[in-house]
């Protein structure tokens, strides 16, 4: 077998060679041959072996672990769910071997892993914002919504979450956009790259003996006027000399040393230096929500500084708020502020007027939730009242005076504030465009034209343009000016300027309302001067009127210009507030902490009246009532009924005395009033109104509680006599009146109301003023005159007729009738609407059971009530709602369809939010609101807590836990228990049973089991239970609601169980059995509902689908903590087993993906695993005394018997693989890493996105255990990386699958961290040498090897799989960077062990991977990582780049920028893209290459790190395997692999430290095993040669050092066994003739090959030699020195060819030297004479090529004689001295460089050539002649 294997090499040798062109270098062909003789010796003794070891069924005692091998192993098919272990009884059981365990923390669980804490409620406010008087109300209702309000936030907390969770930014470390790259860069070490060139100063003071300090020479061509110290060896400095390379130290001690040196300046963590995907990425990330907050919009700051008429005579009252043009809103309440100065304020001090702090405000905060381009700030202006109409009050502020008409008029000022300071009249207004002002501040440009358009101005123009505008224009003009110095940068600014908003639009209105609100967010602060005020037009003051105006501001019209205008001047600044404005007051002028000065003037909160809905639950006490007087008309009453002011009052009585203080006051008065007045407009008896009054309502309200409008004429004629007291009077002229309440509801909206001549009666109060109540006096017949509307922001009162209901029925369920609020609500409120008259029954039916109906009715009722108004008191009907479920004696009064309606108005609520908030749902599809009411404001009911506690507190111990009494469910009381696949210990006495009776849904018939008749007693339910057994018996479509939006319901279940489990004080305690039976069966129940859902959606629905999956998950999650985690696993499995059922389709396998990588996520994922020790996790599972239940009728599982042996046992072998004990055991890293095997073995291109999502779920698990804190010890690491032992495996069986490079020859290319693709030669313009197979050449080599003896593992195959099949370079990078980890950080024992038992085909398998790793991670250089930063590709050509790339870093910007290159949408599915995210980012462009320095030096130091630390993991994996051969005969084949991965790893750019240890370990491979080169691998011997002559020629001091070490010792080694190193002398000279012929051929760079530095080493080979004592007295130094001085002389003729490119003589004289010096290489010698001829034959020199063939004839022929004598062969070169006599120099070959293995088939394949070329060129008939014989010998 083994000769014909080598005839069939020959051959093909042969023919290889044969068909290689004249101009290809020789020894260049000899390297590229697909197989080597050697190899061939091997193969076929690695199969021979293999073989014998199948055929053999006896072993012999010397090999046991190969004997473990091969015994039978447990088959189990990865398609296979094995039933879990019970986990709780395992770890009961065994709670002795784990209480042992030194790592016992690592396997159980914290008992304070649950935290049921009460976080305190947060105020804004530095006092409690709920009023005082509101304790102590005796409304239900209000005493509810004001315990919400103060309420403590109940949260349930995993404690070690946050830290050792998903939720950490671990997994983002290593994220670009989280990382400043200079801080990071200084952690790192900094690596040594020849790639990137060497510095000047360059040292390396790592190594011994190397001290020395040297420059890098130029690449350019050596002077001639350096020649002469070229040549001159003897005159050429050394390299410093290592100390140890001459001692003989034993081989263990190496070992030693070598290990103490790769663990220096290691990283301890490999994902510290792994680039990481962006963490929003990841599916498993919850997203953190907030507390419920108070709802703000974009806010926007307005101070205002100056405000002066010019002519300034009287006070000037002034008010601002926002409007909406385009929706004709208000959009914000009233803002008084008053500017006048000292002098004229004192002009009102006869009317006494106080003033508090927040009256004498001059700057206000607004909030505006729906931005756009039609929003005005609105200025209005107001006066004393005085005689006389709008126009003529206004007439000496629009005109010159002389001084005696200044005079009259400040007499009269004086005057009307002395008689008329009280009341006020409209004066003049201005408008400014909020917009206009923002977009301004950023682009001067002209002033405000006749349109009314707005432009700022700059500060410096301002008196130019004021006095431009006065002469020029009557209308206003504005003017601003930007100061971004004055507050603050805009980054400091943009937090309090952002909207919490949830909102509903259309897409044009939302992308107005972000642009608009963008521009809200970030605008300068900007200074407006408003130079002139628009007159007011007494019979224009409605609201309609101002809207119109607004619309004209915008746009050139008549209407404008006919307005007068009032010169003066407002001064206001507007900015942004930042997040906490000094010294704020909120609308209900309590101060926002913190508060720093009481004294100072204060800032204003303005409450904002949105003008569409916003979606946001009340979360703060707010109760205010504003009144707008609309107009009165008073033309049907004689008398004086002009100057008409009208007094506003909230009284509670009837009385003058009644009247409450509660009225906000306006500026420059008291905080509170009794009283208001609007403004008149004099001399109009049907006068308009746009006061607006803010009432602060008591918390609750009574029947007599009323608004009291009071009409007085106010006369404004001077008196004709001196008066006491001057202050006017005003006459009374009607009353009305307008009850708070109706039918129990606050009244609001637009009223026409009568208005009473006379007071009327005493009780008027509690009837409408529309009744006609007898003796009163009506004017004009009792018509309605009076016009107001009634508006009110309050979290008290819904403003909803059905929310109202409800909550009054709940109230009388839950708490009785009597604690109904005593306001009477009559069914006419209800019958109104029509949908309610049912609620009032006649029927003779128990008022029970009526009042169950009707409580049945208002429940479904919800579905009416407006979105918004439900949204408002959202937390307080879910409270009410979850309250009804468990209340108790439902199962009694009809509590059954009660509870049905309570979970189909839960299910109504979640979805109608979910419609009404598409875009406020997280990336699971979790709607922000609910999310927030599950996590902070869900407590369980108090009664059936504590009752429900108390029950169970007598059932719960530490181990045993018995049911006394089964808690059934009143929805489903006859809900049968079935089988389960979890059977619970407990005892259940059945006190009643149920059962369902034909023709009824659910009726109860009671048995009880006593002997005394006894009345049922109602039975406390928990909230888990019910929305479980609701969830589980509800009709088609509530479940498809409540599948829906499922994680819902999963969150408040897990919260209930929390909170139940805390109050009952077991959370500390076992899980077994602490929850009810019925429980556990809904729950299971409910998964496999879920789970099919899944499966049958995940096509059409696939986006639903998701969101389905991802609940499941998260409740999976979460129970793990809480609940019996055998039982948890159950569940996994009940989903995988409905999951595998339609497995066809590949989608089902990334949902699986998805709910792994979730549950992976859980903080105590090792403990879950139970990481027992490796020799001890067999025993357990296996003990007889264990056993798992199924889940359903499957066969028991297998017991085996136990035994020892060197190595891990057969059982504890199967924990190293997939097997049924180790996936049972490990059941969620086993549910992962089967995941992985099997879509590793999946054909379809289209799974490569579940081999992504696969890989990157391992990949993130084991980023996690590195950045955990708990494992940063060694002893801990490996005992989690014992978990992932079976991945070695799994990648191992899928190295064929892996990508493996190019097959066109290329080096591996920059991928994946950057997004782009270069290869080596683009980034450096330079490959590696010549004579190195392709990358995929070199890995399909490897291969052969593996298939030719692979007999076991999971995956086999016997050729190379289709492209497919094959892993994506990225995908590839990830698998090998999970399978370094765990070389890195398992147990040495463990792992020597586990190998020991290994074939030798999975071996060899193993050192493949290794292999490839060398390659995948290879650094590439700084060039090359810029090269690739800056390659754009288009979508036709990514697919081909992808496959032709090297494998990648998986960074998120890579895919990110793939992404955008490729065009994917939200809903594509390509390899590249993360499972269960949605991109909306649209396309754009790459990148260009003009990065910061800063960015390529932080990438460069990333891979150049990670480069180095997979080295030194591959380096001890190595190393360590070394040492296990010397102790097993069997392994020792694979020692060829070994130096042939070394080999690799000195072929690829390495840092300096990696080389040092490189070549420590290739030293120490050569000294313990030298037959291993010098008489089996002679070609790698050769190579090793080759690559050592290259790093001698380093321009690094420190490799050269350790290439040079590495070299003499191989002289030295390959002398001490035979007396000679003829062999290392051929293959140093073929080695240095390939690198210099790679330099001819422009293959290899200057950079690489350098003679200069070349000629060091040679020197310091000779320093070695001379130096050595050992082999003083030897003939060894003189052949070093005497092969120096050979290479020398070769190095010196290539430097002079180059330079004698042009001189023929000179060449060919050059070349016949280099000829003549490779004397002891008769294959170079061949080479060089076949180049001289055909040098010759181009120069038409054909005798002299003839010669040169002869010689070569002449050579061939000796090299016969000496191999083989003949007589049909010629003796030697004897027979050529016919034709010359000097080819008797061929004689000069000798036996110690003859390797016939070596150059048989090379040197006989140039016979052919030769003949045909004497036979061409000969052209005279004597040449013929003399040349016939050895022609004929030579064709012979």
């Amino acid at each position: 077998r083994i000769r014909t294997t080598t005839s069939f090499s020959g051959e093909s040798s042969a023919s290889s060679g044969s068909e290689m062109s004249g101009s290809q270098r020789a020894f260049a062909a000899k390297l590229n041959k697909a197989q080597g003789a050697a190899e061939v010796r091997r193969d076929a003794s690695v199969a021979f072996l293999t073989e014998d070891l199948f055929a053999n069924t006896t072993f012999s005692s010397s090999s046991p672990d190969i004997m473990a091998s091969f015994s039978t192993a447990t088959p189990l098919s990865l398609n296979e769910i094995v039933n879990p272990i019970n986990y709780e009884d395992f770890v009961e059981k065994h709670q002795s071997v784990i209480d042992k365990d030194g790592l016992r923390d690592m396997l159980v669980f914290p008992r304070d892993d649950i935290e049921v804490v009460t976080v305190p409620r947060r105020f804004r406010t530095t006092e409690t914002p709920v009023p005082q008087s509101a304790h102590n109300v005796k409304d239900v209702h209000v005493k509810e919504c004001i315990g919400l309000y103060l309420t403590d936030c109940p949260l349930v907390t995993r404690k070690y979450n946050s830290s050792y969770g998903g939720q950490t930014q671990s997994l983002s470390r290593m994220s670009r956009a989280s990382l400043k790259a200079p801080d990071f860069l200084r952690t790192l070490a900094r690596h040594e790259f020849e790639v990137d060139g060497v510095a000047n100063d360059e040292t390396d003071d790592a190594h011994p003996g190397v001290q020395r300090k040297m420059s890098v020479t130029s690449n350019a061509s050596f002077r001639s006027t350096q020649m002469s110290m070229m040549y001159d060896l003897q005159s050429t400095e050394e390299d410093p000399l290592l100390d140890t390379v001459m001692d003989v130290v034993h081989p263990d001690r190496i070992d030693g040393e070598n290990e103490r040196r790769r663990s220096q300046e290691r990283h301890q963590a490999l994902y510290s230096i792994y680039p990481m995907p962006e963490e929003d990425e990841s599916v498993e990330r919850r997203v953190s929500l907030p507390s419920p907050s108070e709802h703000f919009g974009y806010r926007v700051m307005v101070k205002c500084l100056d405000l002066r008429l010019d002519l300034e005579v009287e006070p000037i009252f002034a008010v601002m708020a926002f409007y909406d043009a385009k929706e004709k809103r208000k959009i914000s309440e009233n803002f008084h502020f008053d500017l006048n100065r000292n002098e004229i304020s004192k002009m009102l001090a006869i009317h006494g007027t106080e003033k508090c702090m927040p009256s004498v405000s001059r700057s206000a905060v607004f909030s505006i939730s729906h931005p756009n381009q039609d929003v005005y700030l609105v200025v209005k202006l107001e006066k004393i009242l005085q005689q006389g109409d709008i126009s003529e009050c206004a007439d000496p502020y629009m005109r010159d005076l002389d001084s005696k008409a200044l005079d009259r008029v400040k007499h009269a000022a004086t005057i009307n504030c002395e008689r008329l300071g009280k009341y006020r009249m409209p004066f003049a207004w201005t408008a400014i465009n909020l917009i206009d002002i923002m977009q301004g501040s950023s682009s001067v440009s002209s002033g405000y034209g006749s349109s009314g358009s707005l432009a700022p101005e700059t500060r410096g123009n301002r008196d130019s343009v004021l006095s431009e505008q006065r002469a020029t224009t009557p209308e206003p003009r504005l003017r601003s000016s930007s100061e971004p110095g004055r507050r603050g940068t805009p980054s400091s600014q943009t937090s309090a300027g952002e909207p919490r908003r949830n909102l509903t639009l259309t897409s044009e209105s939302r992308r107005e309302e972000d642009n608009t609100g963008t521009l809200l967010s970030h605008f300068k602060p900007v200074t407006l001067t408003v130079n002139s005020f628009f007159k007011q037009e007494g019979e224009k003051l409605k609201d309609e009127d101002l809207y119109r105006f607004l619309l004209d501001l915008k746009r050139p019209t008549s209407t404008l210009k006919r307005l007068k205008c009032l010169p003066g001047t407002l001064k206001i600044d507007i900015s942004l507030p930042g997040e906490n404005p000094s010294c704020c007051l909120t609308p209900s002028l309590l101060q926002v902490s913190p508060y720093p000065d009481p004294h100072a003037r204060p800032t204003r909160e303005i409450e904002e009246f949105p003008p569409k809905e916003v979606f946001v639950p009340w979360t703060v006490y707010k109760n205010f009532l504003y009144v707008y007087p609309q107009s009165v008309n008073f033309s049907a009453r004689g008398g004086s009924a002009r100057n008409i002011g009208v007094k506003i009052q909230l009284m509670e009585g009837e009385t003058e005395h009644d009247a409450m203080k509660l009225i906000y006051g306006k500026s420059s008065s008291a905080k509170f009033h009794r009283e208001t007045w609007t403004a008149v407009t004099y001399h109009s008896k049907a006068p308009d109104f746009y006061e607006e009054v803010k009432i602060e309502l008591p918390p609750a309200l009574e029947e007599s509680y009323h608004l009291l409008f009071s009409f007085y004429h106010v006369s404004c004629h001077k008196p004709t006599k001196p008066q006491d007291n001057p202050v006017v009077d005003p006459t009374f002229i009607g009353y009305t009146w307008l009850p708070l309440l109706k039918d129990g509801s606050l009244q609001t909206g637009d009223f026409w109301l009568p208005v009473a001549v006379d007071k009327p009666h005493a009780n008027y109060s509690r009837l409408p003023p529309e009744v006609a109540l007898p003796g009163v006096k009506w004017m004009d017949s009792h018509k309605p005159a009076f016009r107001v509307m009634i508006q009110t922001i309050s979290s008290i009162h819904p403003q909803d007729i059905y929310l109202r209901t409800f909550f009054d029925h709940c109230h009388a369920a839950l708490f009785g009738e009597t604690a109904i609020s005593p306001v009477p609500r009559p069914a006419s409120a209800i019958s109104e609407t029509g949908s309610f008259t049912s609620f009032i029954s006649t029927t003779s039916k128990s008022p029970e059971l009526r009042a169950e109906e009707k409580l049945m009715k208002a429940i479904e009722s919800l579905r009416h009530a407006r979105g918004e108004k439900v949204v408002h008191f959202l937390h307080l009907v879910l409270n009410k709602l979850f309250q009804l479920l468990v209340r108790p004696g439902a199962q009694i009064m009809g509590g059954s369809k009660v509870s049905e309606a309570v979970f189909e108005s839960l299910t109504d609520i979640s979805h109608r939010l979910h419609v009404l908030l598409p875009d406020q749902c997280d990336p699971h599809g979790r709607n922000v609101l609910l999310a927030q009411y599950s996590q902070y404001v869900f407590r369980h009911p108090q009664g059936a807590l504590e009752k429900a506690s108390t029950e169970a507190g007598h059932e719960i111990s530490e181990t045993t836990m018995t049911t006394k009494t089964k808690a059934l469910s009143s929805s489903n009381p006859d809900l049968s228990t079935g089988d389960h696949a979890l059977s619970f210990a407990r005892n259940t006495e059945k006190r009643a049973t149920f059962s369902t009776s034909p023709g009824t849904k659910r009726s109860m018939q009671l048995s009880f089991t006593t002997d005394k008749p006894t009345s049922p007693q109602p039975t406390q339910m928990l909230v888990h239970e019910e929305l479980t057994a609701q969830w589980v018996s509800g009709s088609p479509v509530v479940k498809e609601k409540a599948m829906t939006h499922g994680w819902f319901f999963f969150d408040i279940i897990v919260k209930s169980i929390a909170q139940y489990l805390h109050k009952a004080g077991s959370l500390g305690r076992v899980k077994k059995a602490r929850l009810s039976t019925e429980f556990h069966e809904n729950v299971s129940k409910v998964v496999k509902i879920m789970s099919q859902e899944i499966v049958k959606k995940h096509i059409k629905e696939a986006r639903l689908a998701r969101q389905l999956n991802t609940s499941l998950a998260f409740f999976l999650q979460d129970a793990l903590s809480l609940m019996d985690r055998g039982y948890v696993f159950d569940l996994i499995r009940i989903y995988l087993r409905q999951i595998s059922a339609a497995f066809a389709d590949l989608n089902l396998s990334e949902f699986k993906l998805e709910l792994y990588r979730i549950i992976c996520n859980h903080e105590h994922f090792v403990a879950l695993n139970l990481p027992l020790d490796v020799e001890l996790s067999f025993d357990l599972i296996t003990s007889p005394t264990f056993s798992t239940p199924p889940l359903s009728p499957l066969q028991p599982l297998v017991s085996y018997r136990l035994f020892s042996g060197g190595s891990l046992s057969q059982q504890q072998q199967n924990m190293a693989e997939l097997t049924r004990e180790y996936r049972q055991q490990h059941f969620i890293v086993g549910l992962v890493l089967t995941e992985l095997a099997k879509v590793l073995e999946e054909q379809n291109s289209a799974c490569q996105s579940n081999k992504h999502q696969a890989v990157s779920l391992v990949r993130d698990l084991m980023a996690r255990h590195d950045f955990d804190v708990r494992y940063t010890d060694i002893t801990r690491k490996a005992r989690v990386a014992s978990l992932y032992l079976p991945l070695l495996s799994v990648v191992m069986d899928a190295w064929q699958w892996l990508y493996k490079g190019s097959d066109s020859g290329s080096s591996w290319s920059v991928f994946s961290m950057f997004g782009q693709s270069v290869s080596e030669s683009e980034g450096n313009g330079t490959i590696q040498n010549s004579g190195t197979v392709s990358t995929a050449a070199r890995f399909q080599q490897v291969s052969e090897l593996p298939q030719q003896a692979s007999g076991t593992g999971t995956m086999q195959s016997q050729s190379i799989q289709p492209v497919e099949k094959e892993l994506t370079p990225e995908c590839t990078r990830n698998l090998l960077g999970c399978f370094l980890w765990v070389l890195k950080n398992i147990d040495r024992d463990v792992l020597t062990k586990w190998w020991s038992g290994l074939s030798i085909s999975k071996l060899s398998s193993l050192l493949a991977v290794l292999d490839l790793c060398v390659a995948c991670f290879e650094y590439k250089g700084k060039k090359a990582i810029q090269a690739a930063l800056g390659v754009a590709l288009t979508g036709s050509d990514m697919h081909a780049k992808l496959t032709e790339t090297i494998m990648g870093v998986g960074s998120a910007r890579a895919q990110m920028m793939r992404r955008r290159q490729m065009g994917i949408d939200s809903g594509a599915r390509e390899s590249g893209r993360r499972w269960g995210t949605t991109y909306r980012k649209e396309s754009s462009k790459v990148q260009d290459s003009s990065r910061p320095p800063i960015d390529i030096e932080f990438d460069a130091a990333i891979e150049s790190n990670l480069a180095t630390e997979c080295s030194l993991i591959i380096l001890d994996t190595l190393e360590r395997l070394i040492q296990a051969t010397a102790t097993n005969d069997a392994l020792q084949h694979l020692l060829a692999r070994v130096l042939s991965i070394l080999l690799h790893f000195l072929s690829c750019h390495q840092s300096t430290q990696s080389l040092s240890n490189i070549f420590a370990t290739q030293r120490s491979l050569v000294t313990k095993f030298p037959e291993l080169l010098f008489e089996e691998e002679t070609e790698q011997c050769a190579e090793l040669c080759t690559i050592l002559l290259r790093h001698c020629s380093s321009a690094m001091v420190s490799t050269r050092s350790q290439a040079t070490a590495s070299l003499y010792l191989l002289m030295r080694q390959n002398y001490e066994i035979g007396a000679s190193f003829a062999r290392i002398k051929v293959q140093v000279t073929v080695g240095l003739s390939t690198i210099v012929g790679g330099v001819q051929q422009g293959v290899l760079g200057q950079s690489v090959f350098n003679p200069e530095f070349l000629r060091r080493s040679l020197k310091t080979l000779v320093t070695y030699a001379n130096n050595d004592q050992s082999m003083a007295g030897t003939s060894f130094p003189d052949q070093v020195t005497d092969l120096a001085a050979n290479l020398n002389m070769i190095l010196v003729d290539t430097v002079k060819m180059n330079e004698s490119k042009e001189d023929d003589q000179m060449l060919l004289d050059l070349m016949h030297r280099i000829a003549n010096g490779y004397q002891n290489s008769p294959d170079l010698r061949l080479t060089w004479l076949q180049n001289m001829a055909g040098k010759h034959s181009e120069r038409n020199h054909h005798c002299e090529a003839a010669m040169c063939m002869v010689h070569a004839a002449a050579l061939v022929a000796e090299y016969l004689y000496l191999i083989e004598d003949s007589p049909f062969l010629p003796r030697g070169c004897v027979a050529f001295q016919g034709i010359s006599l000097n080819v008797l120099e061929e004689s000069a070959i000798s036996d110690d460089v003859i390797s016939p293995v070596l150059y048989s088939s090379h040197i006989l394949s140039l016979g052919e050539p030769t003949a045909e070329f004497l036979c061409s060129r000969m052209k005279t008939v004597s040449a013929q002649a003399n040349c016939s014989r050895s022609l004929v010998l030579l064709v012979f």
